[in-house]
């Protein structure tokens, strides 16, 4: 047989270690399938039965070590994008989190106690407002369930908020609290908030109208 030239092609690193037997088994198939090669054509009709049979055995050995490897690399590719998501999810949360501790921390939102103070009312008045829609409570905090500290802001209530709040309905905590404080181009570039104050009610439930149909 025919020694093979030395490859001088230049080696690229590897991403990642192969599961055992891999190379191994590609090796055995390429080895079998070269020694079919070389024989010549002459000698092929008279090559001895049993010369093919340890051929064909070693190539079927060889195939299914692939075939077994080659599941091996499937389950290393699937815990890998596994990992890879996960970690993608954890970043996502610690970016949340970090972005509601700071919403504590410029007291924009408060606990239920915090808000009643406020308000002049108990805590499980509070609770009867986000049940009949006048209120809301956002959840994922650390520290349990926190409220917008816009919902006690005296000028906010007299021009009318809580109407708007309970026209948002049964939407999502979060998504009425990005509708309020969103830029609105209907609203000609102020937040929903900035509107009511401005005393703009009726454009304010019209632009919550069209955010419920979106």
């Amino acid at each position: 047989m025919a020694t093979r030239p030395k490859s001088h092609a230049r080696k690229h690193p590897r991403r990642a270690a192969a599961p055992a037997g891999l190379e191994r088994a590609v090796e055995q198939v390429v080895s079998g399938a070269e020694i079919l090669k070389a024989l010549p054509a002459s000698k092929l009709a008279t090559y001895q039965q049993n010369d093919y049979s340890g051929i064909r055995a070693r190539l079927r050995r060889a195939l299914e070590e692939l075939r077994k490897s080659a599941v091996k690399l499937d389950v290393l590719i699937d815990e890998k994008s596994r990992r890879r998501n996960l970690s993608t999810l954890e970043a996502a949360r610690s970016r949340g989190q970090l972005l509601q501790e700071g919403l504590i921390d410029k007291g924009l939102v408060v606990t239920a106690s915090v808000l009643a103070e406020a308000l002049g009312v108990t805590p499980q008045a509070v609770n009867k407002g986000v049940q009949d829609g006048r209120y809301f409570a956002l959840s994922g905090f650390k520290r349990g369930l926190f409220y917008p500290a816009f919902l006690a802001d005296p000028e906010l209530r007299d021009r009318g908020l809580l109407k708007l709040v309970r026209a948002l309905g049964d939407e999502d905590p979060w998504s009425k609290w990005h509708f309020l404080t969103s830029l609105s181009g209907f609203l000609g570039g102020v937040t929903p908030l900035d509107a009511v104050r401005a005393g703009l009610l009726a454009e304010a439930l019209t632009a919550a109208g069209g955010y419920l149909e979106r």
